[in-house]
């Protein structure tokens, strides 16, 4: 019995932040263990996260929740060993500190409560190309019903350095600000179990009803901790260097960014991402992509599963699926705010003022202020 699952790679620093999705095809009835992250010579903490596919429903229906494991660890080809720590539900991360080393070979050991362990396959740490510039330019080309799709697109430049084989990868990663009042979201109970009424607003407003539940009355105790949060949004697809020569890339398209009310209410930072890659590691992403072209085509069939690079070498046979790889990565980035936009009152006008809380407003929500933001 096979089934799709859709699995969002996301991982939670702001020093290594990445997210692709894919699908992957299964022989599993819908379930099954996928393990995600990877380590670079950049600063960590580094991230991996453990989910648990099973089927809700409809067997082409799979829900992923976190799934945690007796001890995650970060192996090298020298024999170092470094234990990662759970910072929440399937979530792993190493120390601050801890940071690969070019042409070192690294793996991952995941070990669960009943002494079932799987093993990623080493993957090498090849040293960086260099990102040389990333710029923008305004677009208004139309979509497939004619109609103008304001964007900015972002290119890059880079100077790939001599190695036997150039492998690598590119991602933008855009993030964006909203404000929002969640006090004057009452149209839910939010029950307070404190005080045995239904709060109304909802708790994170900060804002309490001191009356009853037929008759609220409203007082602030606290700053709203769910009304100004920042947002994200990625490419679409992961993008290769099997995509364009292996050569200095000029003028290389990775992305673009949407003119709207919500990028633009305030304004967007724009990262882009070049990372090395292994040969293991960029035959996963061609697979992963392949997959993903072959799914949305009428003609075009899908051709395999994708690559798993973890092998079980104890406890009963358990389906996993993921990556972990190791990379080296340079970035650069810019913000575009409304003063780069021809128009911005009519392509972008501003948000009013929400009743809701902000972490419902638009996915890849937080309300932690990213170290890079300047307000």
């Amino acid at each position: 019995m096979t089934a799709r699952s859709l699995i969002v790679l996301i991982f939670f620093s702001y020093a290594c932040v990445d997210r692709l999705e894919y699908d992957l095809l299964k022989n599993s009835g819908g379930t099954g263990i996928v393990v995600e992250g990877f380590i670079s010579d950049s600063p960590g903490p580094h991230t991996v996260k453990i989910t648990r596919a099973f089927p809700i429903g409809k067997i082409d229906s799979v829900r992923a929740v976190p799934f945690s494991a007796e001890k995650v660890t970060v192996i090298d080809n020298h024999g170092n060993q470094a234990v990662m720590t759970q910072v929440a539900a399937g979530i792993y991360q190493t120390t601050p500190n801890f940071k690969g080393v070019v042409n070192d070979q690294y793996k991952l050991r995941v070990e669960f409560k009943d002494a079932t362990i799987f093993e990623s396959k080493m993957d090498t740490l090849f040293g960086p190309d260099e990102l040389d510039s990333v710029y923008f330019s305004f677009s208004n080309a139309p979509d497939d019903s004619q109609v103008p799709q304001f964007v900015f697109d972002v290119f890059a430049d880079a100077t790939l350095r001599g190695r036997p084989a150039k492998y690598f990868s590119w991602s933008m990663i855009g993030t964006y600000k909203a404000v929002t009042d969640a006090s004057c979201d009452v149209n839910s109970c939010n029950f307070n179990y404190e005080r045995a009424v239904c709060n109304w607003a909802p708790l994170c407003s900060g804002v309490i009803n001191v009356g009853s539940t037929r008759f609220p009355r409203f007082e602030r105790v606290s700053p709203c901790s769910c009304c100004t949060c920042w947002y994200q949004f990625f490419n679409e697809k992961p993008m290769i260097s099997s995509d364009f020569a292996l050569n200095d890339v000029k003028r290389l398209k990775v992305g673009i960014v949407p003119i709207n009310s919500f990028t633009f209410t305030f304004k967007t930072h724009v990262e882009v991402q070049l990372r090395s890659l292994s040969a293991q590691t960029h035959f996963f992403w061609k697979r992963v992509i392949e997959q993903k072209v072959g799914a949305e085509s009428l003609f075009q069939p899908v051709t395999g599963k994708v690559p798993t690079s973890f092998n079980q070498v104890a406890g009963k046979p358990v389906n996993i699926s993921g990556i972990f790889y190791a990379t080296s990565i340079k970035k650069k980035s810019f913000y575009l705010t409304r003063e780069n936009i021809p128009n911005p009152d009519e392509m972008a006008p501003k948000l009013p003022t929400l009743c809701l809380s902000c972490l419902i407003l638009k996915p890849n929500s937080t309300t932690i202020k990213p170290a890079f933001w300047v307000d």
